[in-house]
């Protein structure tokens, strides 16, 4: 499958004789079926009513307190791959109407940054499109979309964290398109909040309820997705792949932060003070 929905199953095999997975491992053949159908028609409102049962129960049990079964421990990511996957397919359908080839990023890693002496760093991000392409004669995937997602409480600290990414991403090519997706319990301050989503250039509450009762199952919404696809299409659609290949590199003349520190073993920063 496109969308490598085997990544998730193999998490479940992992604890297939776990009371929490066995019953998601008994669905998964039905949520499969639900995949390649909306990939290959794009109806949403059915895909989201078919996978109901499986998505129900996953939420569930991952609210469960930690250590109380696998789907609750946040360290081996089953619940996290499930809502990674879920647009993941949106991603698939976005990737096949892009006027250029662009793959899909479920595993791997990306361009973040890259300096003048030659030196490329990359990232791994939850979900989106590259294009492949040479960077200094090697092989490379330079990020289209890059998309992070959060479950659970999205707090100041955790959005501030995601935005400095985002701005990283910006500053070796400002064309790339960010996204954040997180359930739905955002509590960052109202007057706080363009401050420190400014580098985001997408921000979606998946299931589409901010604030109401957390603690409660909500469908996962398929107007969302829809909007999603039909937006990043649009956009992708007045680009070319000229727009995400051409990056700006950060100077490496000055020595760097662990250079200068064997060197002298103290380190201060010019400070200018403003009136």
């Amino acid at each position: 499958m496109t969308v490598r929905a085997e990544l998730h199953r193999n998490l479940l095999n992992s604890y297939s004789q776990d009371a929490a997975v066995i019953p998601l491992i008994e669905m998964w053949p039905d949520v499969e079926s639900a995949i390649e159908d909306v990939i290959a028609t794009g109806d949403y409102d059915s895909y989201v009513a078919r996978i109901e049962p499986y998505d129900r129960w996953i939420w569930e049990q991952s609210r469960q307190p930690r250590g109380s079964n696998p789907v609750a421990w946040p360290q081996w990511k089953i619940y996290p791959s499930w809502a990674e996957l879920n647009w993941a397919l949106v991603y698939e359908r976005v990737r096949q109407q892009t006027p250029y080839d662009t793959q899909l990023i479920r595993t791997g890693k990306v361009v973040e940054s890259a300096t003048t002496d030659g030196t490329v760093t990359f990232k791994d991000v939850d979900g989106g499109l590259s294009i492949k392409g040479q960077l200094d004669s090697r092989s490379v995937q330079f990020p289209v979309v890059v998309m992070e997602h959060k479950s659970g409480h999205f707090d100041k600290p955790l959005c501030q964290g995601v935005n400095a990414m985002a701005q990283r991403f910006h500053k070796t090519n400002p064309n790339v398109i960010t996204v954040q997706i997180t359930e739905n319990n955002i509590t960052v301050n109202r007057n706080q909040t363009m401050q420190v989503i400014n580098e985001i250039d997408i921000f979606i509450v998946d299931r589409g309820h901010n604030q109401k009762n957390r603690d409660q199952w909500w469908a996962r919404n398929s107007q969302e997705m829809r909007q999603h696809e039909l937006h990043l299409v649009e956009l992708l659609n007045t680009t070319t792949r000229e727009h995400f290949s051409q990056i700006c590199r950060e100077s490496s003349e000055l020595p760097s932060f662990r250079d200068s520190l064997d060197r002298e073993n103290y380190l201060a920063k010019p400070k200018h003070f403003v009136q």
